[in-house]
């Protein structure tokens, strides 16, 4: 509910469909019920669309990876059950939200290319920037520990804030 009517009521939340290109490579996320997910170069010059990225600790664990030698079997698919929690939570949360593209660095990046690590990470600003919204996993030590985490009601508390905006011109 908050997203659409942000959405519906805030010219700058408008969706970056027409505006924004998608990276070099995005996870096609697919739809609710689809048991995977594939790879998506795209030629950004041409193909725009609206994307999340998720941001995550890589921790010690043992993740896939995009390589020069498994793009073209990512570019057909694989199954999202090979994937860490907190990657197939952003997934998750993507198809709940209708949304079809997802940026995940060590799958979007070549991991065994110099070259294309360069470049990308170069591009991450960008990226980031340009993201409909970013998925901070911020409560785990790596990537299986997920982004949904149990929390104690009795500590969470409202919080009102009063907020001034001041608009500097440069």
């Amino acid at each position: 509910y908050w997203l659409s009517s942000c959405q519906a009521k805030h010219t700058e939340c408008q969706p970056a469909d027409l505006r924004c290109p998608l990276p070099l490579r995005v996870i096609d996320v697919g739809t609710i019920g689809e048991s995977s997910v594939r790879l998506l170069v795209s030629d950004s010059s041409v193909e725009h669309g609206s994307y999340i990225t998720l941001s995550h600790c890589w921790g010690n664990s043992d993740i896939l990876k995009l390589t020069v030698e498994n793009e073209t079997a990512l570019r057909a698919g694989f199954a999202i059950q090979d994937l860490p929690k907190t990657f197939r939570h952003a997934i998750q949360i993507a198809r709940a939200l209708s949304l079809k593209y997802l940026w995940i660095d060590s799958l979007c990046i070549l991991q065994n290319s110099i070259d294309d690590w360069r470049h990308q990470s170069a591009l991450m600003g960008e990226i980031y920037r340009n993201c409909f919204f970013n998925i901070a996993a911020t409560s785990s030590p790596n990537s299986d520990g997920g982004v949904f985490v149990e929390r104690e009601s009795h500590v969470l508390k409202p919080l009102n804030l009063r907020i001034r905006w001041e608009s500097r011109s440069g």
